[in-house]
């Protein structure tokens, strides 16, 4: 199952965009690859059709206008920023396009901030479970939006000289045996941060979200690099879980009290925290509650930070002007912006995505039960925040360039959601119940509560949502439907799932 948003029209600034969340272009393949893992934390890396120039050592530096000022004490918190009716009305615009999805169910709550100049307006749909409704003090999840605020604090200690980029890990964590590459090649702190130290999205474990130090350096122990650090791009939850992790070691502290004092504190970030809950409970596909994400102290830099609307524009304040910083953040936010790896059409710099010919410096983040974005445009002096406290769907990458393009004052390019079918009488779910041959996979149908759900051996379940009689489709994966098929008797006896080409999957437990 592919989770691509489709290319055409291909329009500079409409939805020619692609989410890719690795090289491989069949991982979402339902039957044949763990897509359903790599949903999980994983910020997929949205790509503009036109082309980028894929010089690395040449790259220019994004923030190359940006003045170096030696600025001293912390950011003071920025509660009060002007109103401008005009912005409030673009971001008004954002939320309403957004308002049909949400009515269809396919959001629990959203909250949309833009930063415009010296401007910030927020909009919202939705309210918690108590009524109140969601706003920009609301605390989200915000998953791998973790990344740049870790990506901040490696440039940190390196305009503190305590680090370089090119510090091998092994250097910070001697007790790991961190494996080199085929010719040798040493696994850097730069390689950790842009994606490209040849580790995988996360290690072989039992639970690639649970993982400890331990389970992870004894992973290290038999784990092979297939190419040299530097030469490729993977993304990799788990180099970002280990970079944080070992700078907090070499601090002598934990990542988590490393980020409170080196960044979040003097940048006056008072609501993003990994100490406390979101307030925006996660939900599932269903809209159903559930747990907030947890990760062991090896991980949590990769994407396990909450925050808020307001906190989110305060930290993309900084990344248009740095000189508003405290030094060292200053140069750091600086040397954060210039380009680390460039292999069309991915561009990195330190934990931070490009698009839109390197206009846009964004990242997003998804849990099991949220998905959030932040895009900032130096070149404009703007930024836009998208934080929802449901599972990440098909759509969520469109929606969230909806309120950039929105933002930006760009034609944005929206569609409606599919038409909500009512089935008549929820008993007939139990037809579809059993274990089907999905290209010799076992494959099963389920129910839960007035749903069905679908799991591939090996993967985790998809909700399915009504179509039409006997048609379902699942929200997680685009263009992804599953119709059942019944004899001549009515009985169901086969499943077809159609993503891209058909496949029939006969009923094997009858």
């Amino acid at each position: 199952m592919s989770d691509e948003v489709d290319c055409e029209p291909c329009h500079p600034h409409d939805e020619a965009t692609r989410i890719e969340a690795t090289t491989d272009p069949e991982r979402g393949n339902l039957h044949t690859h763990l897509s359903a893992l790599l949903l999980l934390l994983l910020s997929l890396a949205l790509t503009a059709c036109g082309d980028d120039d894929a010089a690395v050592d040449a790259a220019p530096d994004a923030r190359v206008d940006a003045p170096l000022m030696d600025v001293t004490g912390d950011v003071a918190p920025d509660s009060s920023p002007p109103v401008d009716p005009e912005l409030q009305e673009r971001a008004e615009r954002a939320a309403a396009l957004l308002r049909p999805w949400f009515e269809a169910g396919w959001y629990d709550t959203v909250v949309i901030g833009m930063r415009d100049g010296e401007s910030e307006a927020y909009a919202s749909l939705g309210v918690l479970a108590d009524g109140a409704p969601v706003g920009p003090d609301t605390s989200y999840e915000i998953g791998s939006i973790t990344k740049p605020l870790t990506g901040l604090l490696l440039r940190d200690a390196e305009q503190r000289e305590e680090v370089t980029m090119d510090t091998p890990v092994a250097d910070l964590l001697p007790s790991a045996n961190i494996p080199r590459g085929p010719d040798g090649g040493v696994v850097a702190l730069w390689h950790l941060a842009s994606h490209t130290s040849g580790f995988p999205t996360f290690p072989e474990v039992p639970d690639p979200l649970a993982y400890d130090r331990d389970a992870l350096f004894a992973w290290f122990e038999t784990f092979e690099l297939t190419r040299e650090p530097g030469t490729a791009f993977e993304y990799s939850n788990l180099s970002v879980g280990l970079l944080g992790y070992a700078l907090g070691e070499n601090a002598g502290s934990t990542y988590a009290e490393h980020l409170q004092d080196r960044v979040l504190d003097p940048l006056g970030l008072t609501s993003t925290t990994l100490s406390s809950p979101p307030v925006a409970v996660p939900h599932s596909a269903t809209r159903t509650p559930i747990d907030t994400l947890s990760l062991e102290p090896i991980s949590e830099a990769a994407g396990e930070l909450r925050s808020t609307a307001r906190d989110m524009l305060r930290f993309a304040r900084v990344q248009l002007h740095p000189e508003e910083a405290p030094a060292p953040l200053d140069d750091a936010i600086v040397a954060s912006q210039v380009v680390l790896f460039a292999d069309d059409p991915i561009v990195l710099a330190t934990n931070w995505f490009f698009r839109d010919d390197r206009e846009v410096l964004w990242h997003n983040g998804v849990t099991i039960g949220s998905h959030a974005f932040l895009g900032v445009v130096p070149s404009e002096d703007r930024a836009v925040v998208v934080l929802a406290n449901i599972s990440n769907h098909s759509e969520s990458a469109r929606h969230q360039i909806w309120a950039l393009d929105t933002l930006r004052e760009r034609e944005v390019f929206d569609r409606a959601p599919p038409e909500v079918f009512t089935i008549p009488d929820l008993s007939i779910l139990d037809d579809y119940l059993g274990t089907y041959d999905l290209e010799e996979t076992p494959t099963i149908v389920r129910r839960v509560g007035d749903w069905i759900e679908i799991q591939v051996e090996g993967q985790l379940a998809y909700p399915l949502f009504p179509l039409a009689e006997d048609a379902f489709y699942t929200r997680a994966i685009a263009h992804t439907t599953v119709r059942f098929l019944r004899d001549d008797e009515g009985a169901v006896n086969a499943m077809e799932l159609t993503q891209g080409r058909v496949v029939v999957a006969p009923r094997v437990d009858r």
